[in-house]
C-alpha cells in the first residue's frame, strides 16, 4: 500500500466534475483539486486508467506524486484538514 497525492487542473467544468467524481470514490479531498491517501497497487491502476481516460493533455494538468513514509512524514501543513493516516485495518475486495 502507497500513499499518493493527485491533483488535477482543467479549463473545462464537465471534465472537472469527472475527476472530482473518480478521486472522491478513492482518496480524502484535502483540497478542491487535490486529494490524498493510501492505496493498494490494484486499486492504483484502476483510478489512473479511470483518469487517463478524461484527461485532455493539451488543456489539463494531471499530477500524482507517490510518496514514501519518510517523506510523507516531512510534510508540513497549515490549516485543515490533517495529514490522512496510513488506516488500521483493510478491505479485502
Amino acid at each position: 500500500m502507497s500513499f499518493y497525492i493527485i491533483c488535477y487542473d482543467t479549463p473545462s467544468n464537465k471534465r472537472r466534475r469527472k475527476f472530482s467524481k473518480y478521486l472522491v470514490n478513492y482518496l480524502i479531498r484535502v483540497q478542491e483539486s487535490v486529494f490524498e491517501g493510501y492505496l493498494k497497487k490494484v486499486k492504483f491502476n484502476r483510478l489512473i486508467k479511470s483518469l487517463e481516460k478524461v484527461v485532455n493533455e493539451e488543456e489539463d494538468s494531471l499530477r500524482v506524486y507517490i510518496m514514501t513514509e519518510s517523506v510523507k512524514q516531512k510534510t508540513i501543513i497549515f490549516g485543515q484538514p490533517s495529514l490522512v493516516e496510513m488506516p488500521g485495518y483493510y478491505f479485502v475486495d
